[in-house]
């Protein structure tokens, strides 16, 4: 196979491709839903926490990972009581 963009389409399998597809409309929809909104800036900063844990986790860093998880907890915790749960 040759290292170009329609080589690299071609191995995909169609399972992948739609999987991927689908994702990638959920996204989309919840950014075009939420764009410019408070939501939407809370939604970026968890994701970015999330990274943020997951690279600590990945480069062996352990207070980092547990503080990274200890902000999580607290965040859903006060979210969660905030909603009422």
């Amino acid at each position: 196979m040759d290292g170009t963009i329609g080589g690299l389409l071609a191995r995909i399998p169609w399972s992948q491709a739609l999987d991927i597809g689908v994702m990638w409309f959920l996204l989309y929809q919840v950014y075009t839903r939420f764009q410019g909104t408070q939501a939407l800036r809370l939604l970026v900063r968890v994701f970015l926490v999330w990274l943020a844990y997951l690279a600590a986790q990945a480069a062996g860093l352990v207070l980092t990972s547990f503080l990274l998880w200890a902000l999580w907890l607290a965040g859903t915790s006060g979210a969660r009581r905030r909603i009422g749960r």
